[in-house]
This record gives structure tokens, sequence and C-alpha cells, in this order.
């Protein structure tokens, strides 16, 4: 699978052609994996799938396996929502981030509790922004919506 949610719409429904180069050669790369073209190469990881959700007062922690070289994302990371359990968008995200110490980890903060039954979600919507991706460029598929856990004792 290759993710297109990073990628620039020319119009409502068709992705630009500069991106569908991308998506192209990010094809290429996972095509070359599998087992009759893998003789003598180093099979391709898969793409950034999230694990793990964990909540510490209003930090909501999102980790992520699969991928390659950690995540990045050219300057603040965009596509994250937090929905109450109607499923209505709640503004509640002022800041995401990479965790420094683990490159494979979002860090969400909260300006607020989230409502009761709140989800999380990336990439939610007709024509989210969305720029979150591995080392080589690999987008984070959409998903959600995840339960959010309710808060950790300390």
């Amino acid at each position: 699978m290759v993710a297109s949610v990073t990628s620039a719409l020319d119009d409502g429904i068709h992705i630009s052609t500069p991106d569908l180069k991308r998506l192209g050669h990010e094809m290429a790369l996972l095509a070359r994996s599998r087992p009759i073209y893998a003789l003598n190469r180093e099979k391709e990881s898969a793409l950034p799938q999230p694990v793990f959700i964990r909540r510490d007062g209003n930090l909501i922690r999102i980790g992520f396996s699969g991928g390659s070289g950690g995540l990045r994302a050219p300057g603040r990371i965009n596509g994250f929502t937090i929905h109450d359990a109607a499923g209505a968008s709640v503004s509640l995200i002022y800041r995401a981030d990479i965790d420094p110490s683990e490159p494979t980890v979002i860090r969400l903060y909260l300006d607020n509790n989230p409502p009761p039954g709140a989800t999380v979600r990336y990439g939610y919507g007709r024509d989210p922004y969305c720029n979150l991706a591995d080392e080589r460029g690999f987008a984070v598929p959409v998903f959600g919506p995840f339960a959010l856990p309710q808060e950790t004792a300390k």
C-alpha cells in the first residue's frame, strides 16, 4: 500500500503531476521488495502505522511501527484532529511534534481535557492537509477514529 494523503490535488479528485510521480516511485520501491525481485536486495519496510495511543494529562502520544528512519514533517505537523463522541471536530490540539528521543512517536498537546468518548483521527475530511511521512518520504496513511484513552494515573 502507498498512501497519497500528503499529495496535492489539481482539482476535486485528481492528484497533481509531481505527486503522481512521487507515488509511482514509492510503488516501484515497494514492488521491488516482492520475493521475485528481492533476491539480493534489502526488503523495503511497510508504511508507518499507529500501534499505540497513550494519554498523560493533556499530552497524547501516538507511536508508530513500520516505515524507515523515523517520522518527518516539513514545518509543523498537520492532519491530526480530536472529535467528540458524536464525531464533531473539537479544537483542542495546539501543538504537534515528533518526540526527539523517540522519532516514531508523535506528541499532541491539548489545551483542555477531551470530552468523554473523544477520538483522534489523522487525515479527516475531504481534502485534509497532512504532511507526516517516514525518512523515505512514504506518507503515514489516514487512520481513525481511535478512542482516546483515559488519563493515566500518577
